[in-house]
């Protein structure tokens, strides 16, 4: 059943924050496009900021996630959101936020806030607007470089130019709430399966193949990784053709889920 909050968060989004014009936009990746998002615009309105912080919880409350950070400083309205939605709930949810550079006076940190101290803590990372994800990236590496582990990756709305695939191929898990599957449009975002649920039902011929090969080459898990590199190489190579899209998102989803399971 759909959630009325997500529609809701939307309208938003379509209010506040979706900009489009004949003259292109630069985005912080560099790349040109007619329309921008403006996520701040949602994130820092009163109700737009409920919403963000009562839908991202929600993902996050029953996974093992110790705290939820990001980016600044696009990130830190989400992770106040979140941190407030949680306050008095079983699972609060503190939140912290990752600076460009260290700070050059006081305690001259990279990461402020409510950081976990214990080294193998498993965290959430939110980012407001995924284009090519190098903002998260940068994020992600601070966070592993402070011990840290990152279990759950969210995007409030996801410009699908690469960004979310990129991360999915490296083993992150991550969701995101609203996406761009065409210019000029904005919708919720539809979940990318697990390994499981694109099995149930259907041929998954890759999957099945590449197992195969492990099993009468008798591969180890190392091996495995590397067969699923090469085959990640070719799937590239194979986009600048004349494949179809919907052929290479399924591909793309199995190799990601398959390396999901054999990532140490």
């Amino acid at each position: 059943m759909p959630d009325p909050r997500t529609d809701r968060l939307l309208a938003l989004l379509k209010q506040y924050s979706w900009m489009e014009r004949e003259q292109e936009f630069t985005l912080a990746s560099g790349r040109k496009s007619r329309f921008y998002i403006d996520a701040r615009l949602t994130t820092l309105h009163p109700e737009g900021s409920r919403l963000v912080g009562e839908l991202i919880y929600d993902l996050l409350k029953d996974t093992v996630v110790e705290a939820v950070g990001g980016m600044a400083t696009a990130a830190i309205p989400m992770v106040t959101a979140v941190a407030l939605v949680s306050a008095g709930t079983p699972r609060p949810l503190p939140a912290f936020y990752v600076r460009d550079q260290a700070k050059e006076h006081g305690t001259q940190r990279v990461i402020e806030g409510q950081f976990p101290a214990r080294p193998g803590a498993q965290v959430a990372l939110v980012e407001d607007t995924m284009t090519t994800g190098g903002s998260l990236l940068q994020a992600i590496e601070r966070v592993e470089e402070a011990g840290a582990k990152v279990a759950k990756v969210v995007i409030l709305v996801d410009r699908r130019e690469g960004g979310s695939d990129r991360l999915r191929e490296m083993g992150y898990d991550v969701v995101a709430l609203f996406h761009v599957p065409g210019e000029g449009r904005l919708e919720p975002a539809t979940a990318v399966p697990t390994l499981p649920t694109l099995m149930k039902g259907q041929p998954m011929t890759i999957a099945d193949e590449l197992r195969k090969v492990r099993a009468d080459l008798g591969l180890t898990q190392e091996q495995l990784a590397r067969l699923l590199e090469v085959t990640t190489s070719a799937v590239s190579n194979w986009e600048q053709g004349a494949a179809q899209p919907t052929h290479l998102a399924m591909l793309r989803r199995t190799l990601a889920a398959l390396r999901a399971e054999v990532k140490p």
